[in-house]
């Protein structure tokens, strides 16, 4: 844990970004990277490609993706988190 300090920041972390694809359709990709320091400013290298989802550029464009489609995002990038950080709290078996 840490002191709780604005500046500090985790060793692991997710990426989120969006790729404009010429089919009409936007990849939304969430890779691992990993901190070059754990304090601000700190610059950060890939480590592994999470996951990856297509959809429909004017879709994402126009914020309409579903409520559940949205939720699983969110839902995801907090996985993953978590399991790259470990909080305490978390059972090494759950």
């Amino acid at each position: 844990m840490t002191n709780g300090s604005r500046d500090h920041r985790p060793k692991y972390a997710v990426v989120v970004s969006l790729l404009e694809l010429d089919d009409g359709t936007s990849r939304l990709i969430i890779d691992d990277v990993v901190s070059a320091t754990q304090h601000k400013p700190t610059s950060w290298a890939f480590t592994f490609p999470f996951t990856e989802t297509q959809f429909s550029s004017a879709r994402v464009a126009n914020l309409a993706l579903s409520e559940r489609e949205y939720q699983m995002l969110g839902e995801n990038v907090v996985l993953r988190l978590v399991a790259l950080n470990k909080p305490s709290g978390v059972a090494d078996d759950a």
